[in-house]
């Protein structure tokens, strides 16, 4: 299991953190058992001046941590007095947790509180992941035969917080339970921002360790920015592979209201003795939203890295359930030529789930023969299935009303079939496999005694397992397709950007199109950040399919958002391959309607407090920007950037989208010979020309694109030299 606490024997703790703990009012350890309790009606709260509680610190907020419920809120950090006592600065007024059980109660944090006295435990900790930090653990009296463990960790190298809650069935039966809500935040309980705040989410769900975009479906993290109100505040959860975790966001009479919950359906049973524990919440508070994002996305490829996947598909065609193999064969003829080379056959080819044979009259029923068609015209051939069906039973199996069998893939009997299940497919020639959420009923499920979620997730293990070796990529099905609108892939590539980087199979996103239908530029630069892959269900064609051909043309632009706040971000900080390369520059790609915003909050900002040069190239003359604020935007504009070394250094491809940094390969700079060399991989604009800064006192000795002996110009620290469209290598001699 990814989240794992390690106690550590009672020591002394020095604190080095960003994030200063303040014991308000010290809860006292007691060797004392607790007593057990019956459910009760919750007494009235005391004001939180008279309760005992911890506050954390995170740059100008301030979280408090009661130790009567569990309660916790956020406020600004106010001068001690009386009246900021008795009248804080909040920004949220309380959070609180529940727990509903299969037979439909719901036990709430303030039930547990009116249990009994409960004991604070505070010790030092090691989380697998991110090292050593201290625990703050709160055990409530017993209620209905569960004891609850709820807790707030910190660590000492990171600026977040971690909210975790544990449940333990301490009674002699079963106990099943739905979901835990890690945080239920009521209307109105959000408040004392500016109307210039902005409330963004993360539509970003998690299946098998792969990220899932869906804009109609569960947030992965909730973003709370007022730059009036120095309010930053990221709260987002750890997907284990458990249950079906999300946060739930509404808006009603203007207050917006949600809950943050982990859902174990159809229920999970907890035999005497056994316990559970909701996905971790992840929050940070006060630190630039780029940093917060940085460090999410760190964990979350700790999570992901299962579905680490290097030969994901960059785009697919599909057709419609009610279509077959001959209209997909022919879709994928015309869709090849357009640059997409992968097929996928929809999740209805199937004659009987579990069989592995096609069913007429749409496919054939020897499934190979659909797969050897599509090859033949010039893709790779994908398949879309259900891992869960069953061909035969066994003490690993359960079979539902209507007489189908079902493996269960959290047994290795189980496990071993869903492997067999794909392994056979990938000999009939299928070259990457889509899985869809499982029709397993509900009642099998119960028969086997495990989450809706973690069938989801055994399967996918299952399957990554079984095309190990391969170049096969196994990937969710989609969850959305998306018109040609730049905000809604600003927001799908902004959910996906960081997490790609580390290679993690992203789901496909499908794209709406029209025969006559050509993005504006905006939009075409939002689809080309999209990390993950495309599905079009039929090929395009017209100005669509020439808008795609276009697009597949280039690769992604790898960028990372700079004001996630935002649902879709408008500012983007791009490096040459994400990798960092101090002789290369970076860029910033401002989309229309970006605010102002400061160089010192940007990722790439020098710790030692040195700000990087910004640079534009308006009119074939490139000039520095003064000062430290860049203006909002409005028009899409590219911003370069660069922290001055004594070296030269490769700054990228004026007028090309972000610099065309992503197209820049190998970039070196040999020290001894004093030269810079590199490639440029196109294609490039007509007149394009790239841009190197040269430190103060350095000259060319000679340059060369292609091998040929090429005469550059230069002005002050800039160096300009054109390229040809189709790329060069390039070297210059210092």
């Amino acid at each position: 299991m990814l989240f794992a606490l390690r106690f550590l024997c009672a020591m002394a703790v020095t604190f080095t953190l960003s994030h200063t703990v303040v014991l308000a009012a010290p809860a006292k350890a007691s060797a004392k058992a607790p007593a057990k309790a019956t459910t009760q009606a919750p007494a009235q709260k005391l004001p939180w001046t008279l309760r005992e509680h911890y506050t954390f610190s995170g740059g100008p907020l301030r979280l408090d941590y009661a130790k009567d419920n569990g309660e916790w809120r956020i406020k600004l950090f106010q001068e001690d007095s009386e009246q900021a006592r008795m009248n804080p600065d909040l920004i949220l007024k309380e959070v609180r947790f529940s727990i509903e059980l299969a037979d439909g109660r719901v036990l709430t944090n303030d039930m547990f509180g009116a249990a009994g006295e409960t004991f604070l435990d505070r010790g030092p900790a090691v989380w697998e992941v991110a090292g050593e930090g201290t625990h703050y653990a709160i055990q409530f009296q017993p209620l209905e035969g569960l004891s609850v463990e709820h807790a707030v960790t910190m660590l000492k190298q990171w600026n977040f917080l971690l909210i975790t809650l544990k449940v333990k069935n301490i009674s002699e039966n079963p106990i099943s339970i739905k979901k835990i809500v890690t945080a239920e935040i009521p209307a109105g309980s959000l408040c004392g921002l500016s109307e210039q705040a902005e409330i963004g989410t993360c539509n970003m769900v998690f299946r098998g360790g792969h990220p899932v975009f869906s804009p109609e479906g569960l947030s992965s993290s909730l973003r709370i920015y007022d730059p009036v109100r120095q309010v930053i505040v990221n709260i987002a959860l750890i997907p284990q592979g458990k249950a079906a975790s999300g946060i739930f966001s509404t808006r009603e009479s203007g207050q917006w209201h949600g809950r943050i919950e982990s859902d174990f359906s159809p229920a999970k049973p907890l035999a005497p003795g056994a316990s559970l524990e909701a996905d971790p919440l992840w929050l940070s508070l006060g630190t630039a939203p780029a940093l917060q994002d940085s460090q999410y996305s760190y964990l979350l490829y700790h999570f992901c890295k299962e579905g680490t996947t290097l030969d994901q598909p960059r785009a697919w065609v599909t057709v419609s359930d009610t279509a077959g193999l001959s209209r997909l064969k022919s879709e994928a003829g015309t869709a090849a030529a357009l640059g997409i080379t992968h097929a996928l056959i929809p999740g209805n080819w199937e004659s009987k789930p579990g069989s592995l044979e096609g069913g007429a009259p749409l496919y054939p029923r020897n499934i190979n023969e659909a797969a050897s068609a599509l090859q033949a015209a010039g893709v790779t051939p994908g398949i879309t299935l259900d891992a869960l069906p069953a061909k035969s039973g066994g003490g690993h199996t359960a079979k539902s009303a209507d007489g189908q069998l079902w493996n269960n893939p959290c047994v290795p009997e189980g496990k071993a079939a869903v492997k067999d299940r794909i392994r056979t497919l990938y000999s009939k020639g299928f070259g990457f496999f889509a899985l869809e959420a499982s029709a397993i009923p509900d009642d099998v499920l119960l028969a086997f005694g495990i989450s809706r979620a973690e069938a989801d997730t055994a399967a996918f293990s299952a399957a990554v397992e079984a095309v190990q070796g391969t170049k096969a990529a196994v990937l969710p099905a989609a969850a959305s397709a998306l018109p040609l609108n730049r905000d809604a892939w600003l927001a799908a590539a902004s959910a996906a950007a960081r997490i790609r980087e580390g290679d993690i199979g992203i789901a496909p996103v499908g794209v709406l199109l029209n025969t006559d239908q050509t993005p504006d530029f905006e939009t075409r630069l939002a689809l080309q950040m999209w990390p993950g892959p495309f599905q079009f269900v039929d090929a395009p064609s017209g100005s669509a399919g020439r808008f795609v051909s276009a697009l597949l043309a280039r690769p992604p632009f790898r960028a990372r958002p700079q004001d996630p706040c935002r649902t879709a971000p408008l500012i983007w900080l791009t490096r040459a391959g994400i990798n960092i390369n101090p002789y290369v520059g970076e860029a910033i790609m401002q989309f229309s309607g970006a605010s102002s915003w400061n160089v010192s909050d940007l990722e790439c900002f020098n710790a030692t407090g040195s700000l990087p040069v910004v640079w534009q190239d308006t009119e074939g003359k490139i000039a520095r920007h003064d000062g430290v604020v860049i203006p909002a935007a409005a028009h899409a504009t590219t911003l370069g950037l660069l922290n001055v070394l004594p070296e030269p250094m490769f700054c990228g491809i004026s007028g090309e989208p972000m610099l065309g940094l992503y197209q820049a390969k190998k970039v070196q700079w040999d020290a001894s010979k004093k030269i810079l060399a590199g490639n440029l991989e196109g294609p490039f604009m007509k007149d394009a020309v790239a841009v190197f800064y040269l430190p103060n006192g350095m000259q060319p000795r000679s340059a060369s694109l292609g091998g040929k002996s090429v005469r550059p110009q230069v002005s002050e620290n800039w160096l300009l030299l054109p390229i040809d469209p189709a790329g060069n290598s390039f070297e210059l001699h210092f």
